[in-house]
């Protein structure tokens, strides 16, 4: 699942709502839905290059590289999760490992199952007046392109954050590309589709 951070005061509860509603429906109870959110998760940069697209990192980053970083920081947590980064031989992600590399870890498992998506929410903006992906999102989306997983993306919020009919809407697309075999990987945009 793709979202916004929302975690914070400032959060609008959408992607909540979501994985709720997601967690109750039939249709989804084989999927699997990871929720990055509510998982601490190191990085492999700067704090600041956090969500930046600026930064290299693709979630291919190695633990090494990564450990070093954290032994830089020369606090002790640092000093700690350093050393553990560096001496780990576990792939699976852990809460100090790049956030990055955990969500690239969790869309290559996606990749093993034959019929794995990731679920993009594009929140509607009104400062903006338009749906935006978060800066996370945006890097999340281009991990996703860059490993071929396909993508359904839901724009939310401008009227609804959500409905009943949008989540048919999904199911309706999804349904659709299981149909036709799982073969079209162009990303499918369902919902509140701002016009081009």
């Amino acid at each position: 699942l793709s979202v916004r951070y929302s975690l914070q005061e400032t959060s609008s509860g959408t992607a909540t709502t979501w994985k709720l509603e997601l967690d109750k429906d039939a249709f989804f109870t084989n999927h699997r839905v990871y929720w990055p959110s509510i998982y601490s998760k190191g990085f492999c940069g700067c704090k600041d290059d956090m969500t930046k697209l600026s930064h290299p990192c693709r979630g291919d980053c190695c633990n090494r590289q990564h450990g070093t970083k954290n032994l830089q920081l020369r606090t002790a947590p640092g000093l700690i999760s350093g050393v553990m980064l560096m001496f780990t031989c576990s792939k699976r992600p852990t809460v100090r490992t790049c956030w990055r590399k955990s969500y690239r870890w969790h869309l290559c498992k996606t990749l093993r199952r034959r019929r794995g998506f990731m679920l993009q929410l594009v929140e509607w903006d009104p400062d903006a007046q338009l749906h935006v992906l978060g800066d996370g999102q945006c890097i999340e989306e281009n991990i996703a392109e860059v490993l071929g997983v396909k993508v359904f993306s839901v724009y939310v919020g401008q009227y609804r954050a959500f409905s009943p009919t949008l989540m048919s809407e999904l199911k309706a697309a999804v349904s659709n590309w299981y149909a036709d075999g799982c073969l079209n990987m162009d990303p499918v945009a369902v919902g509140e589709v701002d016009p081009l």
